[in-house]
C-alpha cells in the first residue's frame, strides 16, 4: 500500500509516496492498489487534472492498478482501461521545506463555524482583490473580516481558547478549498505570524495537511 498525502495540485510519486490535492479521499482510495513498486529512486510529477479523470473510470476497489513509467508519459492499466498522461517537467517541491515544523500558536475550531465565517466573508471579495479575508485573533475572539470599497464591510466572530494575538490575510477561496478536504468537526489552525504560511490539521487524523499562505496587505 503507497502512503497518500494531500498537498498540491499535481501528483508527485517519490520514493513509494503519492501526493495530490484536489481529489476526494474515497476517490485516492482507488489509486493505490499496485501490487509491484519499482524500489529504485523515482521522482515524477502527474498533472492532478488527469488524476480526477482517471478516478472517474474506476469502480470497484478490489482490483489493481498498474502504473507503468516511460521518459515523459505515464500509463495506468485498470481491467480493460488503458489511460495515458504526459509528465511535468522537473521534480516535485521538498514539501518538508515549505511546512514549518513548529508553532507559536495552534488554534483548535469548528469546521463547520470556520468554514461558515470564511464563505460569508468571501461574498464582498474580487478575483482583482486575490479573494483576500483578514483573520484577527486577540485573546479568546477570533474575527474574519473582508471590506469592499463598494459595498461594505464584514465581521464574523466566535469566541476560542486562546491566549495569542495575531493578523493575517489569505485568500479566501484558497482557506475554503483547504478546509474542505476535511471531514471532521475540528481543525486545527497552526500560525506563527503574518507572513509564515498557515498550516491546517485535524487531531484526529495527522495523514492530512494543508497549507495556505498569507497575503501582504497594506
Amino acid at each position: 500500500m503507497l502512503d497518500i498525502k494531500v498537498i498540491r495540485e499535481n501528483l508527485d510519486w517519490s520514493k513509494k509516496k503519492l501526493a495530490t490535492r484536489g481529489i476526494k479521499p474515497e476517490e485516492l482510495d482507488k489509486l493505490v492498489a499496485i501490487d509491484k513498486v519499482d524500489e529504485s529512486d523515482i521522482n515524477i510529477v502527474i498533472p492532478g487534472k488527469n488524476l480526477v479523470e482517471l478516478t472517474k473510470m474506476l469502480d470497484n476497489d478490489e482490483e489493481s492498478l498498474e502504473l507503468h513509467l516511460f521518459s515523459n508519459k505515464v500509463l495506468f492499466k485498470y481491467g480493460n482501461i488503458v489511460f495515458l498522461s504526459r509528465l511535468l517537467s522537473g521534480t516535485y517541491p521538498t514539501t518538508s521545506d515549505i511546512i514549518p515544523k513548529n508553532f507559536n500558536i495552534l488554534l483548535e475550531c469548528s469546521f463547520n463555524d470556520l468554514y461558515n465565517m470564511i464563505d460569508r466573508a468571501s461574498l464582498l471579495t474580487s478575483d482583482r482583490e486575490k479573494n483576500t479575508i483578514k483573520l484577527s485573533l486577540k485573546g479568546n475572539e477570533l474575527m474574519i473580516s473582508s471590506n469592499s470599497p463598494e459595498i461594505g464591510k464584514v465581521e464574523e466572530k466566535i469566541n476560542v481558547e486562546n491566549d495569542k494575538n495575531i493578523e493575517i490575510s489569505f485568500s479566501s477561496k484558497f482557506m475554503l478549498d483547504a478546509i474542505k478536504s476535511f471531514n471532521k468537526e475540528k481543525i486545527v489552525l497552526c500560525m506563527n505570524n503574518d507572513s509564515s504560511p498557515i498550516v491546517i490539521k485535524s487531531n484526529e487524523d495527522d495523514s492530512l495537511v494543508q497549507l495556505v499562505l498569507p497575503i501582504k496587505t497594506c
